[in-house]
């Protein structure tokens, strides 16, 4: 294996931080449906969370499929 193979310290920082963003948002936007559902709020606007949710699930996908 080569240098140009290993990733630097700063790649990785930024990689991990990029994971730990998405999966914060989506445990908050998980949260948010949750406390959305105990309040009765509209539906759309759950789904709207869930949908958030998701979408963070397939950024860290993504992050991941490009390591």
């Amino acid at each position: 294996m080569n240098d140009t193979q290993y990733i630097s310290t700063h790649e990785l920082k930024n990689t991990l931080h990029g994971f730990r963003n998405a999966l914060n948002r989506v445990s908050m936007q998980a949260e948010l449906a949750k406390m959305m559902l105990n309040q009765d709020m509209p539906v759309e606007k759950v789904i709207e969370a869930i949908d958030k949710a998701i979408a963070g699930c397939q950024e860290c996908s993504e992050q991941l499929n490009n390591l």
